[in-house]
């Protein structure tokens, strides 16, 4: 069999995305179906501040809700075949892996 030579390119809609997740599961017609998501604390519908006129520092007075529940934001859904699905897992788990290693031996540079 030749050689296959592949270039990468990056689409210009490409954007990183900080996950803390992923829901879903198998769609009826067999595929996988995985939304990536983030979670925080939700905004504050409204806030009442108060600012020093000396110093100008504001300061929050009160806040509604007075406490924000967490939100798990859907950033983005992915659908593929079970052996793709299969295939990324494993990869994870061997960059995880990976990390983990050079964790470990103090080789892990930021």
């Amino acid at each position: 069999m030749p050689d296959i030579h592949i270039l990468y390119r990056t689409a210009k809609e490409y954007r990183s995305l900080p996950v803390s997740g992923v829901y879903g599961g198998i769609s009826p017609q067999g595929m996988i179906h995985a939304d990536l998501f983030i979670e925080k604390a939700d905004a504050p519908e409204s806030t009442v501040m108060r600012v020093n006129e000396t110093t100008g520092e504001a300061f929050e007075l009160s806040r509604s809700p007075e406490q924000q529940p967490m939100v798990r934001e859907f950033l983005v859904g992915l659908v593929m075949r079970p052996e793709v699905a299969k295939a990324i897992g494993q990869w994870l788990v061997q960059q995880a892996g990976q990390m983990e290693q050079q964790m470990a031996s103090g080789t892990w540079k930021q």
